[in-house]
């Protein structure tokens, strides 16, 4: 075989593989034109994507840029800043204490409420008592008035100061029985 025929040969052989690809081609279009779409698709991605990136550089930059600002800042007024530290160190610790005093009082109120509740009771005997005071008060005026042209001025103080002195004593031994029993300790 000569070399004009060798390359008839293979042109005949390319002609043939062309007409395959041809064919393949001419089936396949379809498909290619999917996998062309989405190569397009995903280039116009690519370049939004692209897009966004700068976008975030740019953010990026500008917050190294106020980091760096407030860098400079923090250093050259870091005096004040102590002072600051400082002044939130003391309010916090106050706050604390503040705390602490709160569930204390908060503690002794719950105490005396819970006094109260027990001696209720003794409350109530206490007001009785006063109101029987009160109206045995009502009745020893009623007789002084009704008495009153038969007494002498000094009879009349004599009875009023006895009085006064029975009530005053009466307050007197319960309120202190009140304050005894405040002090007693609350069992819990």
């Amino acid at each position: 075989m000569n070399l004009v025929d060798r390359i008839a040969s293979v042109q005949q052989v390319n002609a043939n593989e062309i007409e395959v690809v041809k064919e393949l081609l001419v089936s396949n279009s379809s498909m290619l034109q999917q996998i062309m779409n989405l190569v397009r698709e995903i280039a116009s991605n690519q370049g939004e994507k692209a897009k966004e990136m700068k976008k975030i550089a740019s953010v990026q930059q500008e917050n190294a840029n106020e980091i760096e600002g407030l860098k400079q800042l923090l250093v050259s007024n870091s005096s004040a800043l102590r002072e600051v530290l400082n002044l939130v160190r003391g309010i916090a610790s106050n706050l604390k204490e503040n705390a602490r005093e709160i569930k204390k009082i908060a503690s002794v109120q719950q105490e005396i409420k819970e006094e109260l509740a027990g001696n209720s009771s003794l409350l109530k005997e206490v007001a009785d008592e006063v109101k029987r005071i009160a109206s045995n008060q009502e009745e020893i005026a009623k007789l002084l008035n009704a008495s009153k042209s038969c007494e002498s001025e000094a009879e009349k103080t004599s009875k009023q100061a006895r009085c006064s002195a029975l009530v005053s004593e009466f307050v007197l031994f319960h309120s202190t029985h009140i304050t005894s029993l405040r002090q007693w300790p609350v069992s819990k």
